[in-house]
């Protein structure tokens, strides 16, 4: 029997001292394994970055507005303004009013709707060009 455990001990020994000849034999191999270390370790970086990092929250806090006014903008820009949407993306709003007597719809500002609605510093943002209605203002660092 321990000649057994003896020719199995061995063999294991055997081939771990096979592979690791192989390994240093093979230029492809080593590389291979090289760069699963180096993904392996620079995983672990971005994942103890990302949990443990030393960002300050509190700059980086937006304040997003969904629910902007396009009628009370365009009132402001033309008499008696409404807005209208001539398409369903976000480049499809317009502010249709009176300019001397005439309907004139014009593109709606987005950037003067934000600023109208939250102040100077407020920005518009579009989470999707395709959506009418998925233009938002941010408030940066408020």
């Amino acid at each position: 029997m321990p000649l057994v455990f003896a020719s199995l001990c061995r063999g294991v020994a055997g081939r771990a001292l096979t592979i690791r000849a192989y390994l240093l034999r093979s230029p492809v191999l080593r590389a291979v394994v090289g760069l699963v270390i180096g993904f392996v370790a620079a995983a672990i970086t971005f994942l103890a970055v990302d949990r443990y990092g030393t960002h300050d929250t509190e700059a980086d806090t937006v304040i997003v507005h969904d629910d902007l006014d396009h009628d009370g903008y365009c009132a402001t820009v033309r008499e008696n303004g409404r807005a209208i949407r001539v398409a369903d993306d976000a480049a499809g709003w317009r502010c249709g009013g009176f300019v001397d007597g005439m309907w004139s719809p014009t593109e709606l500002d987005f950037e003067g709707l934000c600023r109208w609605q939250y102040g100077e510093t407020a920005v518009p943002q579009s989470n999707a060009p395709d959506d009418a209605f998925a233009m938002a203002c941010v408030l940066p660092n408020a």
